[in-house]
């Protein structure tokens, strides 16, 4: 908005000024370059004017908003909305405790007293959690002769339990150190020919275990979809402003219900053909168990609404306990209550898929910017009864944008939801990151509803696929922008395939991809395996997809292997 104001104001002032001096008898006031005619009240009267036409400017870039956010919002709601912050949480399991605590996705962990102002931060779990009674008591590294490595998890009990008692099949594990060493365990961990043992007390325990890249599934993505809107995108959208998401593994196969129940070490040992970067130090807190990503996301009411049938909407503010240090993300839930009969009815949203009677109240919002550039959401309903002074209370989900990543600190989350409060303690391991806006970009919520008719076999322009990836790209960091154009080309063929006796068509999707655009290869493996991911989510269930990724100038090669697609066919 500052932008569009001084530009108007350049422009007032030159045609003002133009004008003076062509015809000084009429519009001498109107040159503010002459100091002794100079009238302050022209210059108000400009800024004025400067304001209202810059407001105008900037919904015309936009390409008229309330069409393309109201659009955009029924397609996919986080897409028109900031990436509010996220931080990574611990929950380790009370000394007493000698059973797996269920952590259900949503779970709420609470920073108390933060900042200057004395608010509260809340943010929930965006995955389930199974808390074990474990911990990792050591790690060794060594390095192969020739190439290779060998990497050793030694996990003991914090209390005593027997093995069998437990709701033990997974073991998620999050890379906790700095960002070169993280891609390299992750890729060394998936890698086609790692190879996984689990031992009890040096003893070898049946069944066959694995590791999987972790926080891929539809339902870890961060944002709330609403069921509406394409999970594909929600990969790509966490990915480019949420990178630490995707450094959790898995651990799959356990069948603790067979294991010696007296068994103490639990040793897995992890053989793989990649080399850690030099310079860096494996350690037992580069390996973190019982720990999920928090979102700052929250449910709470705003101030109550009065309806005046004055106005067509009306500005939603969040509870005055936040001392506006929390802004509305979206509206869940809106009733109306008559302040003299004390009768209530619910208002449903104007655009629900949902059956309604004629006389059934409606609501709709939308947002502007203030004139701070703070997003600001504001409601119109239908049925206003203006003599009854009807009282909105509305619910919504919140977050409290910037100030986390100013005054919360590492370990300042201590606080976790009551269910499950006298079993664990919480705390953040990570600062919170800091919460980034849609890019100002003209026409971008047109450029995103677009991608709504998007075909796979329609990527084969790499222009075109650059510009669907730089969309979901909100963080403003030249390392993502490098790792966009770093991609040198992209096809996709269509392809045939013999399955269980049955014709199946896929697509082989090759992307050839330039190192000098990633912090390592192991970074660019990383991309390699969110891209599949998306592209996979993306396919048609009737199809597979193979992603072959070639890095170059090494010409180094990475096949995903051939994975059924996930979208339904309408």
């Amino acid at each position: 908005m500052k932008e569009y104001f001084e530009s108007e104001m350049r422009l007032l002032q030159d045609a003002a000024q133009e004008f003076a001096e062509a015809y000084p008898e009429q519009a001498a006031m109107l040159n503010l370059k002459a100091v002794k005619d100079r009238d302050p009240y022209v210059e108000r009267l400009l800024e004025g004017m400067a304001f209202l036409t810059a407001q105008v400017r900037e919904r015309i870039d936009d390409g008229v908003p309330e069409l393309s956010e109201n659009l955009l919002d029924q397609l996919n709601p986080a897409l028109c909305r900031p990436f509010p912050s996220y931080t990574l949480v611990r929950l380790d399991p009370e000394q007493q405790i000698s059973e797996t605590v269920p952590l259900r996705k949503g779970t709420s962990v609470k920073a108390l007293n933060v900042g200057p102002e004395n608010v509260t931060c809340e943010y929930t779990t965006t995955a389930a959690l199974s808390v074990q009674p474990i911990h990792i008591d050591d790690v060794s590294v060594v390095e192969r002769i020739g190439g290779g490595t060998q990497i050793k998890l030694h996990i003991r009990k914090r209390s005593a339990f027997d093995w069998p008692d437990l709701d033990f099949t997974e073991l998620p594990i999050h890379l906790h150190c700095d960002r070169a060493l993280a891609y390299a365990l992750y890729e060394a961990a998936i890698h086609p020919q790692a190879r996984l043992k689990m031992t009890l007390d040096n003893q070898p325990l049946p069944g066959q275990v694995q590791l999987e890249p972790a926080m891929l599934e539809p339902e870890e993505c961060f944002l709330p979809t609403g069921g509406r809107g394409h999970v594909a995108f929600s990969l790509l959208h966490d990915y480019f402003n949420a990178r630490e998401k995707y450094l959790f593994l898995k651990v799959r196969g356990f069948n603790s219900q067979q294991w010696a129940g007296d068994g103490r070490l639990l040793t897995l040992t992890l053989e793989t053909p990649v080399t850690m970067p030099a310079g860096h130090h494996v350690r037992r807190e580069t390996f973190q168990l019982n720990t999920v990503p928090a979102i700052n996301l929250f449910k709470t009411q705003t101030e109550p609404v009065r309806l005046t049938g004055r106005v067509p909407d009306y500005p939603l503010k969040v509870d005055y306990s936040y001392v506006d240090c929390a802004n509305v993300y979206s509206v869940l839930e809106v009733n109306g209550r008559n302040p003299e009969t004390g009768e209530s009815r619910q208002f449903r949203p104007l655009h629900e898929l949902s059956y309604r009677r004629d006389d059934d109240p409606t609501y709709a919002t939308h947002t502007r910017k203030s004139g701070s550039g703070r997003r600001r959401t504001f409601i119109s309903v239908s049925d206003v009864k203006p003599k009854v002074g009807e009282v909105l209370s509305v619910d919504v989900l919140a977050s409290n944008e910037s100030y986390p990543r100013q005054f919360l600190e590492l370990g300042g989350i201590d606080q976790v939801q009551s269910e499950v409060s006298k079993d664990v303690k919480v705390t953040n391991i990570a600062r919170p990151s800091k919460m980034v806006s849609p890019p100002a970009i003209q026409d971008f919520q047109w450029q995103l509803i677009s991608l709504m008719s998007l075909q796979l076999s329609s990527l084969s322009d790499v222009d075109h696929f650059r510009t669907l990836l730089s969309l979901f790209d909100w963080s403003e960091q030249v390392e993502n922008e490098n790792r966009i154009n770093a991609i040198e080309s992209i096809h996709a063929d269509v392809k045939h395939r013999i399955r269980r006796g049955v014709l199946v068509q896929g697509l082989q999707i090759t992307l050839e991809v330039k190192e000098a655009g990633f912090s390592s290869r192991s970074d660019l493996y990383l991309f390699g395996t969110v891209l599949h991911q998306f592209f996979t989510t993306f396919a048609n269930i009737t199809e597979y997809v193979e992603t072959k990724l070639i890095s170059l100038p090494t010409y180094k090669e990475w096949v995903w292997k051939p994975t059924r697609g996930n979208r339904p066919m309408l």
